[in-house]
């Protein structure tokens, strides 16, 4: 089994999620949220010049099998919105144990606010502005992590 991974702008998925009132204002996001229940996240800052922000994601199902999830298939499994300054990305809750990776590129001027609430793993680098982790189990891995890091890792390690 390989996995597939496909980048989907997150421009356009705020597109379809806001378009009935027309695209928001992502300018002014200061910060964002990632929540999933089983899966690993993978966030990576890049400067503003580099692009937007990118997401990917697979999910996996109970017989561990991966699939790409295309943008009509992504906003099943995660919801994105913009409340106040701060931009959530939400897996869903699993059925059964299946799980959902998130890959995130971000501008690196972003506070990160990360939770895993069973189980997977947390990478993060490059982000200037700090991060909050709060992960039940699996292991937590940062690198070029500017401002602070509060993590909260219970049954995992923690690399810095």
């Amino acid at each position: 089994m390989k996995k597939i991974s496909v980048t989907v702008c997150l421009l356009l998925l705020a597109t379809g999620l806001f378009g009935q009132s027309g695209l928001p204002d992502l300018k002014d996001v200061q910060k964002v949220v990632v929540k999933n229940y089983w899966g690993d996240q993978n966030i990576k800052g890049i400067s503003r010049n580099q692009g937007g922000f990118k997401l990917s994601a697979v999910y996996t199902d109970t017989s561990k099998q991966q699939q790409l999830l295309e943008e009509t298939e992504l906003m099943q499994y995660v919801t994105l919105y913009k409340e106040k300054g701060t931009l959530y990305v939400l897996a869903r809750q699993p059925k059964g144990f299946e799980s959902i990776d998130l890959n995130l590129q971000i501008p690196s001027d972003l506070q990160v606010v990360s939770e895993l609430f069973k189980g997977g793993n947390i990478f993060m680098k490059n982000l200037d502005k700090g991060v909050e982790i709060n992960s039940l189990n699996g292991s937590v891995k940062l690198k070029g992590i500017a401002g602070y890091a509060l993590v909260s890792a219970a049954n995992g390690e923690v690399d810095i």
